[in-house]
């Protein structure tokens, strides 16, 4: 929470030779034994991105870089603010052009020097867009509005001018001033961040956000059409009185009105919100990963599902702009204690419960999760949601996101889950401890990003504990029916 990111070979040789084999016997090809035979999809994957303060500072970026590869990363959240980057005032100055990213009273070194070192380092630079000057907000907010810094109606038209700036600046064809080089290309970019906390948008308005939203999309897409713009990540509950239910702020964006267990598209609905990604920050705060929200309308891990089915009937009644959608999670950790008392978990369990909600996440159709941050040092407002502690040490956390293994057994039927290291997609053993050693009882093939999945029948109804292997690199452990208890 940021303070002011099967084999296809053998099933076809099957088929080849089952085709032969019908046409020497005289049978047809539809037959009920080749209809049988049907080639897996592969497995949807999961991406990782990371988010730390510590990728700010060219002194502390190479350390944090190094830590976000070793846990498989492959992208790194910018934080772009508006008001940092823009002239400041009430009024905005006089010969000012918000459109130009060459205009010399825009200051873009603290960005430039993020989203080259993140390229430079191999990884997909997004950037997060927040924060309006004075100048681009509508007056100034009454004191019962709770409106942070760069909150208050924040003006469409100048935040479409200012993307429209960024997005020309990191088009993969400008020149950086300072050095005489192209500066490296952004084809992801995220409009605002948490607009459900009047901390970020007040007031918390859907209706708001919803010209925010499309004016950076119609801005960044004139530029770069095959640029991915995501929706701000929604915070998990309503902090406040000002602030809304992260589910109703979801369900209002997308144009959509509960009808019999499903939903219709709201007529009332003055436009539809235009994005490739629909965002959220599914912190489960004080509950385990498998709970539900004790308050409607909030939404932990466990209901991460809820949004994924909003998003599937959006699609449906065609309340949001054409094309697929996909799932982010652009701002996600487990809190550890020590140091968090208030929301963190031993560090042991926080790395178990840390496996089971990337296995729920990923089952509920997410395809990118960006954990923040990599320290406890960092500049996060709840402190233990480092990968490593203020020492330096790395923590449970850090190992489960690195080699995430889930398994749950019901009766005989074991599930196996899991994402290999840096996304390999070499074979991976599952291994159970068995007279004081693990011993191999299958293997499985990652898909295409490292994920994989398989479904086994055990011998007896016995507890295991169970461990992935890939090389000479173990998961973390994890017990059979630890699911129920996490």
């Amino acid at each position: 929470m940021r303070s002011q990111r099967r084999s296809v070979g053998v099933a076809t040789a099957l088929a080849t030779a089952l085709l032969t084999i019908c046409a020497l016997i005289g049978l047809s090809a539809t037959s009920s034994a080749a209809k049988k035979q049907k080639v897996r999809a592969p497995l949807p994957g999961l991406a990782i991105g990371v988010d730390d303060t510590g990728l700010n500072d060219a002194r502390t970026a190479p350390l944090a870089l190094t830590r976000s590869r070793e846990i498989g990363a492959s992208y790194v959240r910018v934080v772009a603010y508006w008001s940092a980057i823009a002239p400041a005032g009430t009024t905005k100055p006089a010969g000012f052009d918000p459109r130009s990213p060459a205009d010399p009273q825009y200051k873009w070194a603290v960005v430039d020097g993020q989203v080259k070192r993140a390229a430079a380092a191999g990884f997909t630079p997004y950037v997060v867009i927040l924060n309006a000057p004075k100048w681009a907000q509508n007056g100034t907010p009454p004191a019962s509005a709770y409106a942070g810094g760069g909150a208050w109606k924040p003006s469409a038209a100048e935040f479409g001018n200012f993307a429209h700036a960024a997005a020309v600046r990191y088009s993969g064809s400008y020149s950086d001033a300072t050095s005489g080089g192209i500066l490296p290309n952004v084809s992801v970019w995220q409009a605002w961040n948490e607009p459900n906390l009047p901390l970020f948008l007040a007031p918390t308005s859907p209706e708001l956000y919803r010209g925010l939203l499309n004016s950076m999309y119609d801005e960044v897409k004139a530029v770069q059409p095959k640029s991915t713009i995501v929706t701000a990540g929604l915070a998990p509950v309503k902090s406040s009185t000002p602030a809304a239910f992260p589910k109703d702020f979801a369900q209002q964006l997308l144009c959509l009105k509960p009808s019999n267990g499903w939903f219709d598209k709201d007529p009332s609905c003055p436009g539809l919100a235009k994005f490739d990604v629909l965002s959220l920050h599914p912190y489960s705060l004080r509950a385990k990963p498998t709970q539900r929200a004790a308050v409607i309308g909030n939404m932990f891990v466990a209901d991460t599902n809820d949004l994924s089915q909003m998003l599937k009937a959006a699609g449906a009644n065609n309340s949001v702009s054409p094309g697929a959608k996909r799932l982010w999670i652009t701002e996600f950790a487990w809190f550890t204690n020590p140091p968090s008392k208030s929301v963190g978990d031993p560090p042991d369990v926080a790395g178990k419960r840390t496996a089971i909600s990337l296995y729920l996440l990923w089952h509920a159709g997410v395809t990118q999760i960006t954990w923040f941050a990599i320290s406890d040092n960092s500049g996060a407002i709840v402190k233990g949601g480092g990968l490593f502690d203020s020492g330096g040490r790395a923590k449970p956390t850090y190992y489960a996101l690195r080699f995430p293994f889930f398994v749950r057994q019901d009766g005989r039927k074991l599930l196996i889950w899991g994402r290999s290291p840096v996304g390999s997609s070499r074979t991976v053993s599952i291994k159970a401890l068995r007279n004081g050693n693990y011993k191999r009882i299958t293997t499985v093939k990652p898909s295409k990003g490292g994920v994989f999945q398989k479904r086994i029948t055990l011998k007896s109804r016995k507890t295991l504990t169970l461990l992935a292997q890939q090389g000479g690199e173990r998961s973390p452990k994890m017990g059979s029916r630890d699911f129920f208890e996490n």
